[in-house]
This record gives structure tokens, C-alpha cells and sequence, in this order.
């Protein structure tokens, strides 16, 4: 189940940083179809992470990147591989990069992405359409 907690995060320099001693890792959501530049960024408890970062645009929400790690630099490879490989999912650790094509074949991946980019110009529609109406109503 999910909860609510309110930790102060560890500080270091003036920054917030993940403390894996104390299960806290850093996690970021970043906005990636009509790019806005938004980003959220927060910390969890519960991940088990220990070192590195993980990247994923396989959400159940509007398949945003999310990334989780430990260390800034590594979510920011994280983020950098999977933009690269248009999505996916992706572990670093340090300069070691694993990504998903090594468990999935590349057909596989070509056929999700095919399907993700026929998709996307509706749920684009779709997005301003309901943004529309929800202007329109306040």
C-alpha cells in the first residue's frame, strides 16, 4: 500500500540527495510528448535500491520517463540512454549501462515502438480535447 511520509531528505552542498543507508532514493518524472520541460522530482522509500539508477517509460500513466537512483549522475546517464534509444528501459551503474534490448529481442522492441508512435498523435488529440473542455468549464 501506498502512504504519505515526510523525511528530511540528506543534504549535501545545498542539495537533496538520496541516502540509500536510509532506504531514500531519489525518483524523477520526466514530461516527454509534448515537451514542456516538466519535470517532478521527489524521494521514496521502499525501493531497495542501493547504487545506480533505473529509467523506465513503461508507466501506466501517459508513459513519461520515470527514473529512480541513488546517484545524479547515474539517473542522468539513465535518462540519456533511454532518450537515446527512444524509450525502454534502462539500468546504470557508474559507466556501466544495461538497457532492455539485451533481454528483449530488437523486433520486438521496433514492433512496441511502431505501435507506440501510431498511438501517440491520438492521445495527443485526445490530451488537448480534454484540456480544452477543462478551460472551458472554469
Amino acid at each position: 500500500m501506498t502512504e504519505s511520509l515526510v523525511e528530511r531528505p540528506t543534504v549535501e552542498g545545498g542539495c537533496a540527495i538520496a541516502d540509500p543507508g536510509r532506504d531514500l532514493a531519489k525518483i524523477a518524472v520526466v514530461e516527454r510528448h509534448l515537451a514542456t520541460g516538466r519535470v517532478g522530482v521527489g524521494f521514496v522509500r521502499g525501493s531497495g535500491l542501493q547504487r545506480g539508477a533505473l529509467a523506465s517509460t513503461v508507466a501506466h500513466d501517459a508513459h513519461n520517463l520515470v527514473v529512480l537512483g541513488v546517484s545524479d549522475d547515474d539517473m542522468l546517464a539513465a535518462v540519456a540512454r533511454a532518450a537515446e534509444l527512444g524509450g525502454g528501459i534502462v539500468a546504470v551503474e557508474g559507466a556501466r549501462c544495461w538497457q532492455n534490448a539485451r533481454s528483449l529481442s530488437p523486433a520486438l522492441l521496433r514492433r512496441a515502438a511502431r505501435r507506440r508512435d501510431r498511438a501517440e498523435p491520438r492521445v495527443h488529440r485526445r490530451r488537448r480535447r480534454s484540456a480544452g473542455a477543462a478551460r472551458r468549464r472554469s
